[in-house]
C-alpha cells in the first residue's frame, strides 16, 4: 500500500505543475482584451509623462543640479514611480482578487473539486500578476530612464528593472495574503494597507520601519546606485538600511516565502461563501 502511494506521489504533484500553467495560459488569454491592453499602456505611459515634464521643467528654468544631486533626485523619482507605484498598483488589481474574482464568475466549485486546485489557482493568478505588473514597469523604466539624461543610464535601468522585480513578488505575495484573509473589500484593505504602512510607516524614523518592503528596497536602490544620502540626512539609518545588499534581496526573498505559503494554507483550509450567500 505505502509503494501504490509513493508511485501516485510524483503523479499528483505533476497534475498540480499542469494545473498551475493551465491557469497561468487561461489568465494570460482574459488579459489580452482591449480594455486591459490600454490599462497596461496607460499605467506605462504616466511615469513617462512625469519623468519628461520634469525634465523638460528643469532644462525650462535652467536648473543646472550637480550630476550627483541629479542623479539622486532622478533615481529617487523612478523608485517612486515604478517599483512603488505602477507596480504595487497593476499587482492591486491582479493579485487582490485571487479569490473574490472566481467567486464572483462561478467558477471557484472547479477549484474546489479538484486536488489542489485552490492552491494551482493561487499560484497561477500570483504569476500572472507579476508578469503583468512587472512587464509594465519594466517597458515604462525602458523608456523614462534615458529621458533624465542620467550618466549611467544602462545601470539605472538594470537596478530600476531588479527593484521592480524584486517589489513585484514581495507585493503579490502579500496582495494574494490579503486576497485570501478578506473575501470582500480585500482591495481597500490592500490599498489602505500600501498607504499606511509602506508608504508613511517605511519612512517613519523608527525600527518598525525596517519591516516594510519599501525600506529594503529604498536600501537596495541606495547601495546599487551608489547615491549620496546625506543629501537627506546625516543619520541615515531611517533612510536605509547599512547591509549588503543581498542581506535586503534575502529579507524579501523570506519576506514573500512566508506570506506566500501562509496563503497557500488559508486558500486551502478555509471555505469561502459563495456569491449567492453574500
Amino acid at each position: 500500500m505505502s509503494s501504490a502511494i509513493h508511485q501516485a506521489s510524483p503523479k499528483t504533484t505533476l497534475n498540480w505543475r499542469w494545473g498551475i500553467l493551465g491557469v497561468v495560459k487561461l489568465e494570460i488569454q482574459r488579459s489580452l482584451t482591449t480594455a486591459r491592453i490600454l490599462a497596461w499602456l496607460a499605467m506605462a505611459i504616466f511615469p513617462v509623462l512625469i519623468v519628461s515634464l520634469t525634465a523638460w521643467q528643469m532644462s525650462q528654468f535652467q536648473t543646472n543640479l550637480p550630476e550627483e544631486d541629479a542623479t539622486f533626485a532622478f533615481s529617487m523619482m523612478l523608485y517612486v514611480l515604478l517599483p512603488q507605484v505602477v507596480t504595487p498598483l497593476g499587482l492591486l488589481l491582479w493579485a487582490t482578487p485571487v479569490v473574490s474574482s472566481e467567486l464572483e464568475g462561478q467558477t471557484w466549485i472547479y477549484a474546489v473539486t479538484r486536488a489542489n486546485g485552490r492552491r494551482a489557482v493561487l499560484l497561477g493568478k500570483y504569476i500572472v500578476a507579476i508578469l503583468w505588473s512587472s512587464s509594465t514597469a519594466i517597458a515604462s523604466a525602458a523608456i523614462a530612464v534615458p529621458i533624465t539624461g542620467m550618466p549611467n543610464a544602462l545601470q539605472a535601468w538594470m537596478v530600476i528593472s531588479c527593484l521592480i522585480i524584486l517589489s513585484a513578488f514581495a507585493y503579490a505575495a502579500l496582495f494574494v495574503l490579503i486576497g485570501t484573509l478578506f473575501q470582500r473589500r480585500a482591495m481597500i484593505t490592500a490599498f489602505v494597507y500600501m498607504i499606511g504602512v509602506e508608504a508613511f510607516m517605511s519612512l517613519v524614523p523608527a525600527t518598525i520601519n525596517q519591516l516594510t518592503v519599501s525600506y529594503r528596497l529604498r536600501s537596495i536602490l541606495v547601495h546599487a546606485m551608489d547615491l549620496k544620502v546625506s543629501l537627506v540626512s546625516q543619520r541615515q539609518q531611517w533612510f536605509i538600511d547599512e547591509t549588503p545588499v543581498w542581506q535586503s534581496v534575502g529579507y524579501l526573498g523570506l519576506y514573500t516565502l512566508i506570506l506566500l505559503g501562509i496563503s497557500l494554507w488559508r486558500v486551502q483550509a478555509s471555505q469561502y461563501s459563495w456569491q449567492s450567500e453574500l
